[in-house]
């Protein structure tokens, strides 16, 4: 049936502003079912501490972290390697507290992918994290921009194929649950690197970055002591532009021996970029770890820093629909 031609200009218009503002949602094309419209989600990487092997002993450390914050975790973060199986009792514990889970799960070379050796494995885990049913950020191969994940990624195309490939399987599996959080490095989007492993709009629910202050040392090196304006800017500059929401997916920050304030203030002057200049910014995860390397991310470092994770968490922007 034709419609009357300013009925059809009304449909077209209308059509362009939901696509705009992200309501929209053909298979998660246009973005997130949890993403807020106003505020930011608050969540974060937990390294277990030396010794926490059991269940037990992660959920008390995820619990006392809540009860020191005042307030629970909208999402928490954690890593599976490739070829591992799960869900595992974490995710509905995580979901039975009212969390949402996000997972990073790592790649394999991305031939493998496309070689069709792998898809027992992806459509074993699609059908599995589908039955949680609830929705799951599904953080696939991040980082694949950096330099340690260079010779798997293999090449931008054969990245952007391998991840429609692991989308479209989870799409067929009616794994409509899982959210596919895209996240490559902030200093890559600063050099133009990061965009061109992009996989399209059809194909990402999230975009994302991880960036750290790594002052005063990284990989052995003395580093500049930056901001989370200058260090995610580019990232905002580039992602803003997309019709989706946008996702801080690791941060972290290391104490200045010269100033015992200074990280702590980097934590709130972070959440104050975020609330002001970077409104499109909907989850931001804390990496709460030393990424096996002994660099001090923690946000216990010191009481300042642990004082002005937990103001962070309180703050208006961070308490989503208020």
């Amino acid at each position: 049936m034709r419609l009357p031609t300013k009925l059809a200009t009304l449909a077209a218009v209308l059509v362009v502003f939901m696509s705009v503002t992200g309501c929209v949602s053909e298979s998660g094309t246009l973005g997130s079912r949890i993403a807020p419209k106003t505020g930011t989600l608050f969540g974060s990487y937990e390294m277990p501490t030396p010794g926490a092997g059991s269940k037990e002993q992660y959920k008390a450390q995820i619990l006392n972290k809540e009860k020191f914050n005042g307030r629970k975790y909208d999402i928490v973060h954690y890593f599976y390697p490739w070829g591992t199986n799960f869900p595992t009792w974490r995710e509905q514990w995580i979901i039975d507290g009212g969390r949402t889970p996000m997972v990073s799960w790592a790649g394999p070379v991305v031939s493998d992918i496309l070689s069709g050796s792998q898809n027992a494995h992806i459509d074993k885990q699609a059908r599995a994290l589908r039955d949680l049913k609830h929705t799951v950020i599904l953080r696939f191969f991040w980082e694949m921009d950096g330099n340690y994940n260079k010779t798997r990624a293999v090449g931008t195309e054969q990245y952007k194929n391998a991840w429609r490939i692991i989308r479209q399987r989870f799409r067929n599996a009616g794994a409509d649950n899982v959210e596919f959080a895209w996240v490559p490095t902030a200093d890559g989007f600063r050099t133009g690197n990061a965009q061109k492993w992009y996989p399209g709009d059809d194909a990402v629910d999230w975009i994302g970055a991880d960036g750290y202050n790594w002052y005063p040392m990284s990989n052995g090196h003395t580093a500049r002591w930056r901001n989370f304006a200058e260090i995610y800017q580019p990232f905002y500059a580039w992602a803003s532009q997309r019709p989706k929401p946008l996702i801080i997916g690791e941060m972290g920050v290391q104490e200045d021996p010269a100033d015992p304030n200074r990280k702590a203030q980097w934590i709130r002057d972070a959440a104050v970029t975020m609330e002001r200049s970077m409104p499109r910014v909907k989850a931001v995860i804390y990496f709460n770890g030393d990424g096996g390397r002994q660099i001090p991310w923690f946000v216990e470092s010191s009481n300042q820093s642990k004082t002005a994770w937990r103001e962070i968490g309180l703050r208006r922007h961070m308490r989503t629909g208020l």
